[in-house]
C-alpha cells in the first residue's frame, strides 16, 4: 500500500463551484502537523490531501476532507449541514426508536388502562357524549377511523425509515444486490416473490399482511364499544317464613270455603294465574298481568320488585328497591335475588292411587226442583226448567268439611274440597278432591291430588316488558309456610267452587277446551295429559296467592302510618343487580391481544432493525480503512462526519429508498460492469449475489458512490 500526498493549486479569481463567488480565505492543514497554515502564494491557493493506494482490488479511498475555513467563518448552509453518509447511530435513528416507543407505549398503555379500570366497573363515556355518539353514529366512525390512520400511517412511515437506515447502514460493510433489492421493496411494502428465497419471501409477505392491519388494529383498539355496568341494588320482601307474617294473616287461613272480601277483588286475577301457568305448561307463549306487571307465564310467588312508585290495579304502593349512584345509559335492566313460592302438585285417579296416599271421600248431594221458564212467561207458553241444587262434604281429620250450596240448570259440575294435613302427621301436604260430572266427566273424572306448598329462591329479571324467574340451584324449601299454605289452598278450592254457575263450570270450560285442541299423539302418547294440565292450573294459582298477599301487606304499609311499623317487621332484605348498557371501553383480554399484535411487532421489529444495524455499523473491526497523521493506517471502522467541527447541524441524509438519491450514488458509472443485461429479470437474478457497498468520494464536498466489493472483469 502507497501513500501519495497531493498539492493542488487553484487560482484565487476562479469561482468555486460550491461556494459561487465568495472570496477563498484557506487555511490549509500541514502533512506533518496537522495545523493550520496560510497559502504560500496570494495568487493561488494549495490543497493537500492523503489518497491511499491499494492495488489488491483497485480502490481508492480518500480521507474526510480537511477544515477548508475557520470554525468562526460563516459558511454556506448548503456545505455547513451536509451530513450525508453518517454510518453511525445520528438522530435519524433515536428519532425512529422514539417514534416507534412513542406508539408502542400508547397501545399497551391504553390497553393497560381499560384491564385495570375493568374492575369493578370498565371506562364508560360521559352520558352527553354518549347522546350525541346515538345521535350521530357515523360521525364517531369517521373520527376513530381517522386517528387510526394517522397512527396507522405514522407507524408504518418509521417502519420504512427503518428499514432504509438499516440498509444504509449495511452499505458501509457490503450487501448482495438481492438483500438491497428486497429490503428497498419490504420499505416500499410491495409483494414479492422468490422461489430461491423463500425465506425473503415469507418477509417481505408477514411485513405486507401486518401493515395492512395495523389501521383495522389501532380502529379496533380505540373504538368504544357498548359495556355493561353493574351496581348493587338493595331491596325489601315479605317474608312468609317469618313469625310477624305467620302472625299478622292468622286471619286470612280461616275456613276455605269462605269468599273473602279480597277474593271477591281479585277474582278475575285468580282464574287468569291458573290459565296462564297451564298454557305455559304445554310451550305456548303465555302472560299473566297483575298489579301493572306482566309476569312470563307465572309470577313464581313474588313480590314485584318496583324502583319508583307504582299505581296499579286499585293497588298504589311506593318502591320497594334502593340504589346509589344508578349510572345513566341507553338501556337499562336489574334482576333480584327474591323468595318465591310455588307448590309440588300430583294429581292420580282415585282408582289408581298409590299406596299410602290419603283420600279424603267427597260426597255430592242433589236436589231439583221443576220450575216455569221465565223465558216462556213472557210468550204465554208453557215451559219448564229444572233446577238443580248441589253441595259436597268431605271428611277432614275427623271432621265434616262442607261447601256452599250452588245452583245450575244441569249435571255439569266439577266439585272439590280440600283437608289440610292431619294433626298426626308433619309431611306438610295438602289432599284435593276433585269430582267432575256431566261433560267434564271424560276430561277430569274423580281425581285425588296431594299439594305440598314451598318456599322457594328465585332469580328474577326485570327491565323488559315481561318479568321472568328462575329457580336458583340452591333454594331452600324444607320449611313449611304454614299460613301461606293454608291460604293459596283456599284460594285454589274457592276458584272451583266460584267458576261453579248455571251452565257449567269455568275451571272445567278451560281444562276441556285445552285438552280438545292438544294434538294427541304428542301427548296422551306418554303421558295423562288431563291430569298434568290440572297439576299446571292449581300450581299457577298457588303461586298468585302468594303475590296477592305479599302485596296487600305491602300497600297496607304504604297507606297506613299505624300498620306500617307492624308490617315492615314481617320484611326481610333482598339483593339484586341493576345493569346498565353504555358506551365506553372494557377489558376483552383474548380480542385485545390479538388487536395488538401488529403495531407491537412492527414497532418492536423497527426497533430492532436500527439497534442491529447501529451496532454492527459501529464495529471496528469493519468499515472504511482510514489513515493516521503520519500515514499510516489506523485500523478500519465508520467515517463520522462529527469528527469535523464544521457539520455538527442538521442535514441531510442518504435515503436507500428515494430512487433520486439511488440515481445520485450510481451516477459515476461504477454499477454499468455489473447490470451489462440491462433489465431483463433472468439477467438481473445473475447479479443478487454481486456484493456492493458504499465509497466515500471527496472533492470540494462529500459524496458517496454505489459500487461493486471486488472489480468484475469486462
Amino acid at each position: 500500500m502507497s501513500v501519495v500526498s497531493i498539492s493542488v493549486k487553484v487560482p484565487q479569481s476562479s469561482q468555486s463551484p460550491l461556494l459561487g463567488n465568495e472570496p477563498h480565505r484557506d487555511y490549509i492543514p500541514s502533512p506533518t502537523t496537522g495545523q493550520h497554515r496560510a497559502p504560500q502564494a496570494s495568487g493561488s491557493n494549495t490543497y493537500t490531501a492523503h489518497v491511499r493506494y491499494e492495488p489488491v482490488d483497485n480502490r481508492y479511498e480518500r480521507e474526510d476532507p480537511p477544515l477548508l475555513y475557520p470554525p468562526a467563518t460563516g459558511l454556506p448552509r448548503r456545505f455547513k449541514h451536509s451530513r450525508i453518509g453518517n454510518p453511525h447511530i445520528d438522530m435519524r435513528g433515536v428519532w425512529i426508536i422514539f417514534g416507534q416507543l412513542g406508539h408502542l407505549i400508547l397501545a399497551w398503555g391504553f390497553f393497560l388502562a381499560i384491564a385495570a379500570r375493568d374492575q369493578p366497573t370498565p371506562i364508560t363515556l360521559n352520558s352527553s357524549i354518549v347522546q350525541t355518539i346515538m345521535e350521530n353514529p357515523k360521525w364517531l366512525n369517521i373520527l376513530v377511523t381517522l386517528v387510526a390512520t394517522c397512527l396507522s400511517a405514522s407507524t408504518t412511515m418509521l417502519f420504512s425509515l427503518a428499514v432504509r437506515y438499516g440498509v444504509y447502514l449495511y452499505l458501509f460493510h457490503s450487501v448482495s444486490l438481492f438483500v438491497l433489492r428486497v429490503c428497498i421493496q419490504i420499505s416500499n411494502h410491495s409483494l414479492l416473490f422468490y422461489r430461491d428465497h423463500l425465506k425473503w419471501t415469507f418477509i417481505a409477505l408477514f411485513s405486507v399482511a401486518t401493515i395492512g392491519s395495523l389501521t383495522a388494529g389501532w380502529s379496533s383498539l380505540l373504538m368504544p364499544v357498548p359495556v355493561l355496568i353493574e351496581t348493587e341494588i338493595h331491596g325489601q320482601d315479605v317474608d312468609l317464613l317469618g313469625e310477624a307474617f305467620n302472625r299478622g294473616f292468622a286471619a286470612f287461613s280461616g275456613n276455605q270455603t269462605e269468599l273473602p272480601e279480597i277474593d271477591a277483588l281479585f277474582r278475575q286475577p285468580v282464574e287468569s294465574s291458573g290459565l296462564a301457568a297451564t298454557i305455559a305448561y304445554i310451550g305456548t307463549q303465555s302472560i299473566f298481568s297483575f298489579d301493572d306487571q306482566v309476569y312470563n307465564g307465572s309470577t313464581g310467588g313474588i313480590l314485584p320488585a318496583f324502583l319508583k312508585p307504582t299505581n296499579g290495579v286499585g293497588l298504589n304502593r311506593t318502591a320497594n328497591v334502593f340504589g346509589n349512584n344508578i349510572p345513566l345509559g341507553l338501556k337499562s335492566n336489574y334482576s333480584m335475588t327474591q323468595q318465591g313460592f310455588t307448590a309440588d302438585v300430583n294429581c292420580r285417579y282415585r282408582t289408581n292411587l298409590v299406596a299410602g296416599q290419603r283420600s279424603p271421600p267427597l260426597t255430592i248431594f242433589h236436589n231439583s226442583v221443576v220450575i216455569d221458564d221465565p223465558a216462556a212467561t213472557a210468550t204465554n207458553m208453557t215451559l219448564k226448567q229444572v233446577l238443580n241444587s248441589w253441595r259436597w262434604m268431605t271428611i277432614c281429620d275427623g271432621e265434616e268439611v262442607w261447601a256452599n250450596s250452588t245452583v245450575t240448570l244441569s249435571n255439569n259440575t266439577v266439585a272439590s274440597l280440600a283437608c289440610r294435613p292431619p294433626t298426626s302427621s308433619n309431611d306438610g301436604i295438602y289432599d284435593f278432591a276433585v269430582q267432575s260430572q256431566g261433560i267434564y266427566g271424560p276430561f277430569i273424572g274423580d281425581v285425588v291430588c296431594s299439594i305440598f306448598p314451598k318456599v322457594t329462591k328465585l332469580k328474577v329479571d326485570y327491565g323488559g316488558s315481561v318479568i321472568n324467574s328462575s329457580a336458583i340451584a340452591s333454594s331452600n324449601s324444607s320449611a313449611h309456610p304454614v299460613t301461606m299454605g293454608n291460604y293459596a289452598v283456599g284460594i285454589v278450592v274457592r276458584r272451583f267452587l266460584d267458576g261453579q254457575n248455571l251452565n257449567g263450570n269455568s275451571v272445567g270450560d278451560a281444562l276441556m277446551s285445552l285438552i280438545l285442541n292438544l294434538d294427541q299423539k304428542v301427548f296422551w302418547d306418554t303421558e295423562d295429559v288431563s291430569l298434568k294440565l290440572l297439576e299446571a292450573y292449581i300450581r299457577g294459582i298457588m303461586e298468585y296467592s302468594a303475590t296477592l298477599l305479599r302485596t296487600i301487606a305491602m300497600v297496607t304499609a304504604y297507606r297506613s302510618d299505624e300498620l306500617r311499623p307492624f308490617v315492615m317487621n314481617m320484611t326481610m332484605n333482598t339483593t339484586g343487580v341493576y345493569r346498565t348498557e353504555t358506551i365506553g371501553y372494557n377489558h376483552r383480554r383474548g380480542v385485545e391481544m390479538l388487536i395488538l399484535l401488529p403495531v407491537t411487532l412492527i414497532t418492536l421489529a423497527s426497533i430492532a432493525i436500527v439497534v442491529i444495524a447501529s451496532r454492527s455499523s459501529m464495529d471496528a473491526g469493519r468499515g472504511i480503512s482510514r489513515l493516521d497523521k503520519e500515514g499510516g493506517e489506523t485500523g478500519k471502522r465508520p467515517i463520522h462526519n462529527h469528527e469535523t467541527s464544521h457539520n455538527s447541524g442538521k442535514g441531510a441524509h442518504l435515503d436507500i429508498g428515494d430512487p433520486f438519491h439511488l440515481m445520485t450514488i450510481c451516477a459515476d458509472g461504477k454499477m454499468g460492469s455489473v447490470f451489462r443485461g440491462g433489465i431483463d429479470e433472468s439477467e438481473l437474478i445473475e447479479t443478487h449475489t454481486t456484493r456492493v457497498k458504499l465509497a466515500t468520494m471527496v472533492t470540494d464536498r462529500r459524496t458517496f458512490s454505489l459500487q461493486p466489493l471486488h472489480p468484475i472483469p469486462a
